[in-house]
């Protein structure tokens, strides 16, 4: 089946999954067609001005006690964001159960009460948007990461607490690389498919979801070796209008979500348009879903390199990139041979105005191009 599918209804959306507790939101003239997608998501905004104007109430009911293990390091994030693992009494299942938390930079909470509110509101933005989105998507070979709940921890202060998965695809990609001079072919169809489908959804969706973050390390993987998208912390949600919805709240490499500024996202993952690149009359080029193209064409540059994105340029400063990225500029590719048969398609997703860049539902339905030749070309007589 095609990737490109038209944008589902929202009772064909939910009826592939229940969501766990929908937000109630009334009628209004920004819902798009009455779609549930688009009331659930106004519904998280509502929640999460109500979150921040009734800190009591921000615990969430799935989780009723956290023990968060510093010892055990799982991420970190250059915005002061760590992931630890840890136990959890998780409502649904009744039971102490082994979690991976998301703990916020604590600095964030030692501002002014007006920004601790702001930040709030955006930590509880990002919790809705994953479930809601694990809820929906359904994509055979992976899916989205899971969030139990928040936990508004003594210490550490809003969490989000998460199901802990056995590693991320950085983690497994040096370990095979450590053996392998490179990963094989199969491994890198079959994980980059999974999640260009799962992309590919989370732009169907009424109003689309831009992910903008999309590296090895947001990358997690269970131990059937299946990939799950997580971390949402820079997701923006579109409207037909433009943007409308940012939420910065954990921009490794330069976006700071605790109240501003800077670049959202991952500098050697970043497109131009996120770097702040702008078009032929000085306008900012608006960030699409074909954001997420570019995102998808660095991420298969690791992924077939070995080597993340500008570590083969001559100069890797990050103002030199940064400059090259507004200059429309993608980096070096000779590190994949012309031959490989992925190598016009990263061509393709790294141009620099989004216009240019094929959709990620097109991504998808070429890798699956790809990978039916080369299983053909595997099946052949010598």
């Amino acid at each position: 089946l095609l990737c490109c599918f038209r944008r589902r209804s929202c009772e064909k959306i939910f009826a592939k999954k229940k969501l766990d507790s929908p937000l109630p939101a009334p009628p209004s003239p920004l819902y798009r067609g009455g779609s549930v997608v688009g009331i659930f998501f106004r519904g998280v905004e509502m929640a999460a001005v109500a979150a921040a104007a009734a800190p009591e109430e921000k615990k969430s009911s799935a989780v009723t006690a956290l023990d968060v293990d510093e010892s055990k390091l799982l991420g970190k994030g250059n915005s002061g964001c760590k992931i630890y693992g840890g136990t959890a009494t998780v409502h649904i299942l009744g039971v102490r159960h082994d979690v991976a938390i998301k703990v916020f930079n604590h600095e964030w909470f030692d501002r002014p009460q007006k920004q601790v509110d702001r930040i709030q509101r955006k930590i509880v933005k990002e919790f809705e948007i994953q479930r809601a989105a694990a809820s929906v998507i359904d994509v055979e070979g992976g899916g989205i990461c899971k969030v139990h709940g928040l936990f508004d921890h003594p210490t550490h202060k809003l969490c989000i607490v998460m199901q802990k998965y056995e590693q991320t695809l950085r983690d497994e990609l040096e370990e095979l690389e450590d053996a392998v001079e490179q990963v094989e072919l199969s491994k890198v169809l079959d994980w980059t498919l999974t999640l260009a489908v799962v992309i590919a959804q989370l732009h169907d969706c009424d109003p689309p979801i831009v992910y903008r973050d999309l590296k090895p390390d947001n990358v997690l993987m269970d131990d059937k070796s299946r990939v799950f998208l997580g971390d949402f912390g820079i997701t923006k949600i579109l409207e037909e209008t433009g943007l409308t919805t940012t939420l910065t709240t954990t921009a490794d490499g330069g976006g700071g979500g605790g109240g501003g500024g800077g670049l959202a996202g991952t500098l050697y993952y970043m497109s131009p348009e996120q770097a702040g690149a702008e078009d032929e009359d000085g306008e900012s080029i608006e960030q699409t879903e074909k954001t997420d193209s570019w995102t998808f064409g660095t991420f298969l540059v690791r992924l077939i390199t070995g080597k993340d994105p500008w570590m083969r340029e001559k100069y890797t400063d990050d103002a030199i990139i940064r400059e090259k990225l507004k200059n429309k500029k993608h980096p070096d590719l000779r590190g994949i041979p012309d031959a490989h048969p992925l190598k016009k398609l990263v061509e393709q997703c790294l141009q620099g105005h989004p216009a240019d860049r094929p959709r990620v539902c097109e991504i998808a339905d070429k890798l699956r191009e790809v990978r039916t030749e080369a299983a053909a070309a595997a099946e052949a007589p010598p």
